[in-house]
């Protein structure tokens, strides 16, 4: 109310105020409590993405091979009757948003996905990638693939430039360490990234820069690629300054030098199993399985040396991270929680409690402070603002049900 006297009387300006409102509501995320996701899927739930273009619609990925596509603007109203004593004390309508398309096991892939994505231009076309070694491209007018790549080893991670204007390249990670580019209006899938020494668990394109890419390997390692360029554009270390060929030239390193001293550079102790850009492009988030976040400098390549607190990522699998839209705070999966920290400083912010098992995929809303998760328990979570009246209410009622309990004691 504070802001909104303030913006009343000129004070603070609408900018301002905008961004405030967003802060706050980023920092009161809650399960919804009028609209429900009913996931259609029989087992965790790998992957998920909100399309660029309408944001609208959710597409999520699984381990049961199955792939679903929901639409949030048309949500399907259910009757909940709460009761005491098997006598109705009330009626209440919530919202359930249900999928309005599937693609089931062996019609979509035949092992587990690993990677779903929306075309980010149009929601006419989507993409998905598997442990079957495939890479598929989708009409989601008629649900059939018109473009099927294949690998020689699983699939891990696969990405396309929200961004990109000039090319329309599919970045793909195997168990290979080579990263591949596939070209959808081509089909051809020979360009061909070296710099790896072990497979490729996570890929990601910034949203600043159409030709930068940025992958993380089984080996530690973090590259940043210029895709026209030859070689590695910088191999990030979590030591200090990053190898790049920049520095080489600097100080006049011969190849040989540059690939012993690159080959001993790693940015965490372990497989980097999730890579995320804040919304600007200016800082790349990285997770790994030495149960480290960290932010670097995407100019430089530097470490932040940020420590973020009470992070576990025991997956063996790649997991899913995100940030909000204004860039200050990032959601990672630990355990059956959200952590919730602020990038700059390391802080735990929150902690989303709600899924039952491990959480496998978080994604915030492009233009909305909503974030959305998929956990081994099956199910899809949608994480909104929590109003103070809806905080009131919720009191209001707990302290109700306990007047009333106490009653039915003092009765009997």
């Amino acid at each position: 109310l504070s802001y909104l006297n303030a913006r009343r009387i000129g004070f603070l300006k609408s900018a301002q105020f905008e961004a405030a409102e967003r802060t706050r509501r980023t920092f009161s995320l809650g399960i919804s409590q009028h609209c429900d996701v009913r996931s259609g899927h029989k087992s965790s739930v790998n992957v998920l993405d909100i399309d660029n273009s309408e944001f609208r619609y959710l597409i999520s990925g699984g381990s049961d091979c199955s792939v679903h596509i929901y639409d949030r603007e048309v949500p399907f109203e259910s009757e909940y009757v709460t009761s005491h004593d098997q006598i109705p004390i009330s009626k209440t309508k919530r919202q359930e948003i249900v999928s309005i398309a599937s693609l089931p096991r062996n019609v979509c892939h035949d092992f587990v996905i690993s990677g779903v994505q929306w075309y980010p231009h149009d929601t006419g076309l989507f993409f998905t990638c598997s442990f079957d070694k495939t890479v598929k491209v989708w009409d989601t007018n008629e649900l059939n693939p018109v473009k099927t790549f294949y690998f020689e080893g699983k699939v891990h991670c696969m990405n396309l430039s929200h961004i990109g204007i000039s090319h329309s390249l599919i970045a793909v990670g195997t168990e290979s360490p080579l990263v591949r580019l596939c070209d959808i209006r081509t089909g051809n899938a020979s360009h061909i990234l070296k710099g790896h020494k072990d497979g490729i668990r996570s890929i990601k394109w910034s949203n600043r820069d159409e030709f930068l890419l940025a992958t993380g390997g089984e080996d530690g390692q973090i590259r940043f690629w210029d895709i026209r360029k030859a070689g590695c554009l910088m191999s990030l270390d979590q030591q200090g300054l990053p190898e790049s060929s920049i520095k080489n030239k600097k100080f006049k390193l011969t190849p040989q030098d540059y690939i012993s001293k690159s080959s001993t550079v790693s940015a965490h102790n372990g497989a980097i199993y999730g890579l995320c850009f804040n919304s600007n492009g200016s800082e790349l988030l990285s997770t790994g399985a030495d149960n480290k976040m960290r932010c670097w400098s995407v100019n430089n390549g530097k470490n932040s040396l940020v420590q973020y607190q009470n992070l576990v990522n025991r997956s063996k699998l790649s997991v899913q991270i995100a940030t909000s839209r204004e860039g200050n705070v990032v959601y990672h999966p630990v355990k059956s929680e959200i952590h919730c920290y602020n990038i700059h400083t390391g802080e735990l912010l929150d902690v989303l409690q709600g899924h039952l098992e491990n959480v496998r995929a978080v994604v915030f809303h492009p233009q909305q402070e909503m974030l959305l998760s998929g956990s081994t328990d099956t199910t899809i979570q949608m994480w909104v603002p929590i109003m103070p009246q809806q905080e009131e209410e919720s009191i209001l009622s707990e302290q109700s049900d306990e007047d009333g309990d106490n009653w039915s004691e003092d009765d009997e």
